[in-house]
């Protein structure tokens, strides 16, 4: 169990990194997001063939929507990072629980008293931090809306793999939603026309960082703990990714915040910790 608890701060250290790496390689999301997942998909399937002793590719329903909607998730949050500062970037995208909770409850027909304490003091602090923001810098309202479609999308990921992930092991479930999101990103890419091969060596540095550390070491170890330590434990713990990322992001990027913007940011997290947990209790 400790050893659980280790991989958790592991995961959650690495998965802070991934804003800043994005935002220093100087490629648009698009492109981050198409090589964060085709390269971690063709690592995890060459780890998948070791262990299995065969390339074992499962492609089904569950996981082509998981895919599509890790890519939108990681395309649309990617670039909100050029267009708000990390902090309300990442605070707003770890709004998914608060999503999750939304759709569970409207299946259900019913918002317990909870849910709405967790959901209002979420948004309120969400609101704070967009107000002090708009009024100590300039900042594109676009990013934030790129930053709410990512917290939707990954909200419907993770629902998805939640279910997946009783039936299917780590390396062949990320395999194949990792592999269905490049593909996704590539079709976009392709379309657009945008370019996703020619850059410096500095970017590819940082793009081979991005699968390294947050996607390989964050994303595929939170995908592991979920059978060891349930989905609640490892949705709270992902909170940890807006502080991590705020204090990387006032280091390495010189990007300031004042203590308005941190009560702001506290009372976000607050608010999804609190729904998270009711969740949990309504689930037992």
């Amino acid at each position: 169990m400790l050893i659980d608890y280790i991989i958790l701060m592991v995961a959650i250290f690495s998965v802070s990194w991934a804003s800043i790496l994005v935002l220093l390689s100087n490629a648009p999301g698009i492109v981050c997001a198409f090589w964060r997942m085709t390269l971690s998909s063709i690592i995890t399937l060459f780890l998948t063939s070791i262990k299995n002793k065969e390339i074992k590719v499962v492609l089904n329903i569950p996981i082509i929507f998981s895919g599509i909607s890790l890519a939108i998730h990681f395309s649309f949050w990617m670039e909100s990072l050029y267009k708000i500062p990390v902090a309300l970037s990442t605070t707003i995208v770890n709004l998914h629980p608060i999503f999750s909770t939304i759709i569970g409850s409207l299946i259900r027909e019913k918002i317990k008293r909870i849910h709405l304490i967790g959901i209002i003091t979420a948004i309120i602090g969400a609101a704070i931090m967009v107000k002090v923001w708009e009024i100590s810098t300039e900042i594109e309202y676009l990013g934030i809306i790129y930053a709410l479609i990512g917290a939707l999308s990954f909200s419907t990921y993770l629902s998805i793999n939640k279910i997946s992930r009783k039936n299917m092991d780590t390396l062949t479930l990320t395999t194949g939603v990792y592999g269905i999101g490049g593909l996704t990103t590539l079709i976009y890419i392709m379309i657009n026309k945008i370019n996703f091969i020619i850059y410096p060596q500095s970017t590819w540095i940082y793009i081979i960082l991005i699968t390294m550390i947050p996607m390989l070491m964050g994303h595929t170890l939170l995908n592991y703990l979920l059978r060891n330590l349930g989905l609640v434990i490892v949705a709270v713990s992902t909170l940890g990714e807006p502080i991590g990322s705020t204090i990387l992001a006032y280091t390495i990027l010189k990007q300031k915040i004042d203590l308005t913007q941190i009560f702001g940011m506290m009372t976000t997290l607050a608010g999804i910790f609190i729904t998270t947990l009711s969740e949990r209790k309504i689930n037992q």
